[in-house]
């Protein structure tokens, strides 16, 4: 036994046999082939996999909406009686003179009671009011705040305290408008 040479391991005398001889090129293309052809097909598997997972989702969302309940929409339709001619000949003439009718109420869009008050002098607040409350339900706060910004311009301060019909936005508005004439009356030169 010699120390200054170390023992060989047997697996490592195995291994680094066949270190220097000349591989079967054959044989290693062959591996290649089919270790190509099975990272293709996992490839195109995958891109499958994920193909099929949108098409469901897709399939999906179709689905829901396919079976979501529709809104219901009320259409009213009136129907003009059948008239004949004898009906026709015992009609009493139309009366001459008629009054344009009065809306009882006011418009049903917000936009339109808010043009009815840019056209009124007298109602002009209330109009403001009702224009700025529909445009609060209808979640439109730009337009609500203007509205109500025009039923508070040229209140008697009476009109400015806050009562308990108005709501969150009109109070912060009243109080707002307050603190602005305050103000005013503090930095009178």
């Amino acid at each position: 036994m010699n120390i200054d040479q170390p023992e060989m391991d047997p697996i490592e005398a195995f291994l680094g046999q066949g270190a220097g001889e000349k591989t079967n090129e054959k044989l290693r293309r062959l591996i290649q082939q089919k270790t190509l052809g099975v990272l293709r097909r996992r490839r195109w598997l995958r891109r499958g996999g994920w193909l099929a997972g949108l098409a469901a989702c897709y399939a999906a969302g179709i689905l829901t909406m396919r079976f979501w309940p529709a809104p219901e929409v009320n259409h009213h339709l009136a129907i003009a009686p059948e008239q004949n001619d004898a009906s026709q000949v015992n009609a009493a003439p139309p009366p001459t003179e008629t009054k344009p009718p009065t809306p009882a109420q006011p418009p049903e869009s917000a936009l339109a009671m808010e043009w009815q008050a840019l056209d009124s002098t007298e109602k002009r607040p209330d109009l403001f009011r009702l224009a700025g409350d529909k445009y609060l339900e209808d979640n439109n706060l730009e337009s609500a705040t203007r509205c109500y910004r025009g039923a508070l311009d040229n209140v008697p301060d009476q009109d400015l305290k806050i009562s308990v019909n108005d709501n969150w936005l009109l109070m912060s508005l009243k109080q707002a408008k307050q603190e602005e004439k305050r103000y005013a009356k503090l930095n009178r030169p």
